[in-house]
């Protein structure tokens, strides 16, 4: 009677998980047709929520290859690989699952030389929470960020510094990398007519650099003019006084003091300019170069050029 007992305990158990098993066959079988029927009218999106549902209820190979065929379609070269990754991974129940396991692996392989990645490289400011995105999707900053082929939208932010945002387009099967170095904002009060538009903030200002190099020409014409003019007036005095041999009487003087006062004039305005050329150049490449990527954001580099009567030169904090 034991004996009896446990086989009917059993018999009963085993009916009882076989009916929602073979309910949920029979909804896994109604859906996939819907798909089938979706899929052939073209109506791409629909058929691959049924073929989701169907695969909910009873999950099979063969309709996780269906899916990843659809998203293949699509484009969503992530989606299918994904899917296409579990159909391989799969237990197969019968010859036909297997079959439909065989060409999943096949295709995941296709997928996923044709999948794209992104490498995000980020220079952190020192105490700084910065959020990465990509596409409005916050993701870790590390090498090989699994992607889909095409245009996406990379942006970073941190308090206290200004959002960074750049546009990637990758090729089918490509692989680029991104630095981000995020820049402090500008002071709280400070004008914003006084920001320089076209350099990062904490850069040199750009417009230093064309001063400098607009110095650099002053000074090049003025020397090149007075010299023309001290060589023509110490011609013009030897010939007026007869001069020979370098030697010219008393009364020539004042006449050759004055032409080598030009020529004074002359050699102190070529040093001006080259001062003033090696103290552009340096503004130009700080003004205008980008900052590398293991460049911390919170180290900046501030410059301006210094001018006075007896000295020119750049001050600042590298």
């Amino acid at each position: 009677m034991r004996a009896m007992a446990a086989m009917a305990v059993v018999l009963w158990a085993t009916a009882a998980e076989a009916a929602p098993n073979a309910a949920s066959w029979r909804e896994a079988q109604k859906l996939t047709a819907e798909a089938k029927a979706l899929e052939g009218r073209g109506r791409t999106r629909q058929a691959l929520e049924k073929y989701r549902r169907a695969d909910k209820a009873m999950p099979r190979i063969a309709v996780k290859l269906a899916m990843g065929r659809l998203n293949e379609g699509l484009g969503d070269l992530l989606a299918a690989a994904a899917v296409l990754r579990e159909a391989a991974e799969a237990r197969p129940v019968d010859l036909g699952e297997r079959r439909a396991q065989i060409e999943a692996k096949k295709l995941l392989d296709a997928v996923e030389a044709r999948s794209a990645s992104l490498s995000i490289e980020l220079a952190a400011p020192e105490g700084a929470e910065v959020t990465v995105t990509i596409d409005e999707r916050e993701v870790e900053p590390k090498e090989g960020l699994p992607l889909n082929p095409g245009t996406h939208v990379v942006a970073a932010q941190a308090e206290g510094y200004a959002p960074w945002r750049k546009t990637v387009t990758l090729p089918e099967g490509g692989e680029k990398t991104v630095h981000v170095a995020l820049v402090r904002e500008a002071p709280a009060g400070e004008p914003a007519e006084q920001a320089d538009k076209d350099a990062p903030a904490g850069s040199v200002p750009r417009w230093s650099a064309w001063t400098m190099w607009g110095l650099t020409a002053a000074s090049l014409g003025v020397g090149i003019g007075y010299g023309v003019t001290a060589i023509r007036a110490t011609r013009d005095a030897q010939d007026a006084h007869g001069c020979a041999d370098g030697r010219c009487p008393a009364d020539a003087e004042d006449d050759l003091r004055a032409a080598k006062l030009q020529g004074n004039v002359s050699t102190a305005a070529f040093a001006v300019a080259g001062a003033a050329a090696v103290t552009a150049s340096v503004l130009t490449y700080f003004a205008y170069r980008k900052p590398p990527a293991a460049e911390p954001a919170a180290d900046h580099i501030e410059a301006r050029p210094i001018l006075t009567p007896g000295f020119i030169g750049l001050t600042g904090r590298f």
